[in-house]
């Protein structure tokens, strides 16, 4: 005969990761920045975007990930933040 307490125990662990595999997949588009940010600084560089871009399936040439790029960076400090990105990416 199995373990009430231990059954119980099962299903909750279970639970908890169908939880969790959920609230990854709430926010596609941030897993794909985290994934793309390899110092994981919260911000991503040129090259980074560039990756996202690839990632999501945008085709831009080098001349146009550079233009982009330099448009959502609106205070010039080389990186861009996920609020940058998602408004920017919100309206194209």
């Amino acid at each position: 005969m199995a373990d009430a307490g231990g059954a119980r125990w099962l299903g909750l662990v279970g639970w908890a990761k169908r939880l969790s595999l959920t609230a990854m997949s709430l926010d596609p588009l941030r897993d794909r920045f985290d994934g793309v940010d390899s110092d994981g600084n919260g911000r991503i560089d040129e090259a980074e975007f560039s990756l996202l871009l690839d990632a999501l399936g945008v085709g831009y040439s080098g001349a146009q990930v550079h233009a982009a790029f330099t448009n959502i960076d609106k205070d010039a400090n080389g990186a861009i933040e996920l609020d940058e990105f998602r408004a920017w990416w919100t309206d194209h």
